[in-house]
């Protein structure tokens, strides 16, 4: 284990080749790194350490024992966010990774992107608790709803995205937050995403419409007729009002 200052947390298993840590060593430094360059040696890893939301996997081959062992990691340890990142774009192994629960695809050329990706991450992420609802207080039905929103809620564009995951339609999903006293799936997916931006606005200087990309809106203009039904405000109004109070 190299031994790296630590922010937080945060411990990423990184997979590649030995030769390949250099890569990524820069846009790492301030996180414990364990890198593995043998895919047998993973699943040890992952028994023996405590992995906090990201894996990074480099040049994969679309072997069958590639294939289990996502699986294994996507059912085993949901709680992990997974980047792959990729020498080229490749859109059968991009596919591929996506089956298997990766979150995000990366090519090398787009490594200035990580820097951005790992405080989007880990530092702005948004939990259920933010909005006093408390997961272990409704059905175990309901909790697989819940639980799948609040860890892909950056990934999900629609209420159809929600119901092929759970496997129901989407009036049942209605059905039942209505039925548990919770707002609607749809307008807690909004507020999610809204309060990732607010996140965002208040320790970052990006741009609104990379603010809304990065919380998962499909565009700027939806991102802020989202913000201002949620907060009444735009969320460069916002951003004024947060500066003006730091100073």
């Amino acid at each position: 284990m190299d031994n790296i200052d630590r922010m937080g947390e945060n411990i990423f298993l990184i997979i590649c080749n030995r030769k390949d840590e250099y890569i990524f060593k820069p846009y790492l430094l301030q996180y414990e790194c364990h890198f593995v360059d043998s895919l047998s040696k993973i699943r040890y890893k992952l028994t023996k350490h405590h992995f906090d939301i990201l894996l990074l996997y480099i040049n994969f081959e679309q072997t069958p024992e590639e294939h289990m062992l996502l699986n294994y990691i996507a059912i085993s340890f949901p709680n992990i966010y997974s980047i792959a990142i990729l020498k080229e774009p490749i859109c059968r192994i991009s596919h591929f990774l996506g089956t298997c629960g990766v979150k995000e695809v990366l090519t090398y050329s787009e490594l200035n992107k990580l820097g951005i990706k790992l405080s989007n991450i880990h530092n702005t992420k948004i939990t259920l608790a933010k909005f006093s609802i408390f997961i272990e207080n409704y059905p175990l039905n309901v909790q697989k709803i819940l639980f799948f929103i609040e860890q892909n809620y950056l990934n999900i564009f629609t209420m159809t995205d929600i119901a092929d995951y759970i496997g129901v339609n989407e009036s049942t999903i209605s059905r039942e937050f209505q039925k548990n006293k919770i707002c609607s799936p749809k307008r807690l997916l909004m507020y999610f995403k809204v309060m990732h931006s607010v996140e965002l606005l208040k320790n970052t200087n990006l741009k609104i419409k990379e603010i809304a990309d990065l919380s998962g809106f499909t565009n700027e203009q939806r991102y802020i007729e989202c913000f201002g039904r949620t907060l009444e405000t735009t969320p460069n109004e916002f951003r004024k009002k947060q500066s003006i109070l730091k100073e």
